[in-house]
């Protein structure tokens, strides 16, 4: 009897990692996005500042870099350009 507990708790235990495990996975991949989006936006700020272009590090620069990836900086730049 006590092996059929053992084995219904592991079979809950992988059912349970196994529906965690796509959230977890979007979660960790959107935090290295972010963490990514942080670095680029310091670092073309560092350069940026001899060629007279800043884009600010808000929290909607650093989610649109961090969802859109490339496009969303291009696109952040873009608007850099337009709205001045």
């Amino acid at each position: 009897m006590q092996f059929l507990y053992i084995a219904i708790a592991i079979i809950v235990l992988f059912a349970a990692l196994k529906i965690f495990s796509l959230p977890l996975k979007i979660g960790a991949k959107l935090l290295i996005n972010i963490i990514c989006g942080i670095v680029l936006l310091i670092v073309f700020n560092v350069i940026g500042t001899g060629l007279g272009i800043v884009i600010g590090l808000t929290w909607f620069n650093i989610g649109v870099v961090a969802v859109l990836g490339v496009p969303g900086f291009a696109a952040l730049l873009m608007m850099q350009w337009i709205f001045r």
